[in-house]
């Protein structure tokens, strides 16, 4: 008898954290992996990329930090699916 284990598809992901920081501010992202049902899905690695360096730079723990005034897009992708979230920057 052979088992094969197959992990849960991640069907979407949903990012919660600031949406208006002002300069020189620091906050961190948290990203969710959510299933066919929106169920979270746990242990799953997120990358995170900024869109738009220049106004906000975001670190492998989705750690952000706001560079310049303007409107910042930031990725997070968890196994083929991505999110983005915007932060508007005074």
């Amino acid at each position: 008898l052979t088992l094969t284990v197959r992990p849960v598809p991640v069907r979407a992901v949903r990012i919660a954290g600031a949406d208006s920081m002002a300069v020189d501010d620091t906050t961190r992202l948290v990203a969710v992996a959510l299933d066919s049902v929106d169920e979270p899905l746990v242990g799953r690695r997120v990358a995170w990329t900024s869109r738009t360096p220049t106004v906000a730079q975001v670190d492998t723990a989705g750690d952000v930090v706001v560079l310049a005034p303007g409107q910042a897009a930031i990725d997070a992708a968890i196994e083929g699916a991505t999110a983005t979230t915007a932060i508007r920057v005074t």
